[in-house]
């Protein structure tokens, strides 16, 4: 009865099948709720959380593929046509290739996602993980189609050559999109500005509001948006003021010729002790510089504790009004341009 032969198979053959069938599922079923449950409970305990990522994505991905496995072992028992048997292949390799492909993206984007982009927050780290996992994404099928497709016997020399050309002939065609994405790379990595800072590219300011793939946003002191282009930030001189974390301050006044030279000496130390008297300052020097065309110079230079332009003019505003008291009770005026002509009479 074993050898009865039904659409081109024993009955022994059809036993053997599901029988392997029975026992695969049954073994799979043993390693799933017993062995893979203790692996679980093992890397729940340990601190890393990679391992945790990886049990999970074998039980979405390899376990399903155990099935197939299965089912593809116990096929080798029936006896089918070779365009079928070649069919039955072709499904298990492509259903093997599409589970394990997945199970290594997910690997892959987990470990770039937790452990490279981990010290970069907001909007940055969201548009550089989705730019990342993207090219990731792309590239790992790729390579996964090529190998399903040399594992199918087809010739993939001439294709590979033939992506290659169409590659330069892509990469030609959108040099500047690919320059400005890669620029992005180096904005992200490099980091010379970050969201919320305050720019001065040539004679454009702002504060940027948008780092994107391909062009930086910044919103001017004016209330209007500036676009520009990575590939123009990375190519020049960027002043960023909100890393500053103190201000060097230079100004200059100066004071009539009639000043007498006793008064004169007293200004510096007066400068001092006003500039010291103010918080969040930090005195350098005051110096009668110079012989002007109509005033005697001082140079003064100090410093504000503090990289807010807000605070820098507070503090300035502070300093110059108490410059104008003290100046005022010493009976010393400031000078203001003026012009003596001299006339000589004829004989």
């Amino acid at each position: 009865m074993l050898k009865y032969m039904l659409a081109g198979n024993t009955i022994k053959a059809y036993l053997m099948f599901v029988g392997i069938i029975i026992a695969g599922i049954f073994a799979v079923r043993i390693f799933r709720f017993i062995i893979f449950r203790r692996i679980k409970k093992f890397s729940e305990k340990t601190d890393v959380k990679i391992d945790d990522y990886i049990v999970e994505s074998f039980r979405r991905n390899i376990i399903p593929l155990m099935y197939v496995a299965v089912l593809y072992s116990a096929s080798a028992f029936l006896e089918v046509s070779s365009r079928a048997g070649k069919w039955f292949v072709y499904i298990f390799l492509v259903t093997a290739a599409f589970l394990v492909t997945r199970f290594c993206i997910s690997i892959v984007i987990y470990i770039v996602n937790r452990y490279w982009l981990v010290e970069k927050e907001g909007s940055g780290r969201s548009n550089i993980s989705i730019l990342i996992n993207t090219v990731i994404k792309i590239i790992v099928w790729a390579v996964a189609l090529l190998i399903l497709l040399d594992n199918m016997g087809v010739r993939i020399s001439g294709l590979v050559a033939g992506m290659g050309i169409g590659g330069v002939a892509i990469a030609f065609a959108a040099q500047s999109i690919l320059r400005d994405i890669f620029n992005y790379f180096t904005i992200f990595f490099d980091r010379p500005f970050e969201i919320g800072d305050f720019l001065v590219i040539d004679k454009f300011a702002g504060v940027v509001e948008h780092i994107g793939i391909k062009t930086t946003r910044l919103r001017s002191l004016g209330g209007e948006e500036l676009i520009f282009a990575n590939t123009d930030l990375t190519g020049s001189r960027v002043r960023n003021y909100k890393t500053m974390q103190e201000r060097r301050v230079v100004f200059a006044f100066g004071v009539t010729y009639k000043t007498p030279v006793r008064k004169l000496e007293m200004i510096p130390a007066l400068i001092k002790q006003i500039i010291e008297s103010i918080e969040g300052t930090r005195f350098d020097r005051a110096h009668f510089q110079k012989f002007g065309d109509s005033s005697l110079d001082f140079e003064v230079v100090y410093y504000v504790l503090s990289g807010e332009y807000n605070t820098y003019m507070d503090i300035q505003q502070d300093i110059n009004l108490k410059i104008m008291e003290a100046l005022k009770k010493l009976k010393v005026e400031f000078a203001y341009p003026t012009r003596t002509l001299f006339m000589e009479k004829g004989g």
